[in-house]
């Protein structure tokens, strides 16, 4: 009996049935590979995207570990363990992860905009916009999303004036994603340029009827709203010794939340 044959041979069911969506039969092929050949890396990772589909993250989590542990050169077993660990509410973990993804893969664009949005909710901004610059140089087309988020990082280190001009460019690559549209009217409400907030707030709403799931969406920008101006109010009523500039910040942040939250609070109840 060759067991490495007959591993392959069930390591290509598991991919087929991958392929296919078929998560449960693919984790059964994936297991008979594994147990023929346990430490084959391919395999594991196979049989830990498979478990992740079915949202069983620690045991990816546990999967994943094998693979770099087998291989600790494996870059794909890396960038995959930190966005399971991402997805268990682990960012140092993950953060971790990534940065030893991409030591061994240093122009893995997706592994940098995942360590900038990390870096990002830990408010390390200036590192963060350091990963975001180097996906817009490594993938300078088709980079709205990175151009958003890069933009989002500038408005919560407070620089409107550096999130305007990438928010724009955001917009100007996808003009259908509500998201840009209104980090670009909320920014616009800390700088008290309202009709102009109002216009792009509109806009965001336009792209959005073209979605099937509008207020899925909608809900999710309120939820990542609220979360940040409970974080600033928590900040602002800390007691910390901040000086009037910081504060008069925080409160203009704290305002400019609270109108777009308003304003899409009403089109969900319209």
């Amino acid at each position: 009996m060759d067991k490495k044959k007959d591993a392959r041979g069930y390591y290509q069911k598991g991919r087929s049935a991958a392929q296919e969506n078929e998560a449960e039969r693919a984790v059964v092929s994936y297991s008979r590979a594994i147990k023929l050949d346990k430490k084959n890396s391919s395999y594991l990772i196979g049989m830990a995207n498979a478990v992740s589909k079915q949202e069983r993250y620690e045991p990816a989590s546990f999967l994943f570990k094998s693979v770099v542990a087998i291989d600790p050169r494996n870059d794909l077993g890396y960038y995959n363990l930190g966005i399971i660990l991402e997805k268990l509410g682990k960012d140092d973990e993950s953060l971790e992860m990534y940065q030893k993804a991409l030591c061994l893969d240093p122009d893995d664009t997706d592994g940098h905009s995942n360590l900038a949005n990390i870096l990002t909710r830990k408010g390390r901004y200036k590192e963060a916009q350091e990963h975001y610059a180097k996906v817009l140089e490594l993938k300078p087309s088709d980079t709205f999303q990175v151009l958003n988020c890069f933009g989002y990082s500038y408005f919560l280190q407070g620089d409107f004036a550096k999130a305007i001009p990438e928010l724009h460019r955001s917009i100007s690559l996808n003009e259908k994603d509500p998201f840009a549209y209104c980090n670009m009217s909320l920014v616009l409400f800390c700088e008290k340029d309202s009709e102009e907030a109002l216009k792009y707030f509109e806009g965001g709403m336009k792209a959005l009827e073209e979605d099937q799931s509008p207020i899925k969406i909608l809900k999710e920008i309120i939820r990542s709203y609220a979360s940040t101006k409970m974080s600033f109010e928590v900040e602002f009523n800390s007691g910390k010794m901040l000086n009037e500039e910081k504060r008069t910040l925080l409160r203009t942040m704290i305002n400019g939340l609270t109108d777009i939250i308003n304003l899409l609070t009403q089109r969900i109840d319209k």
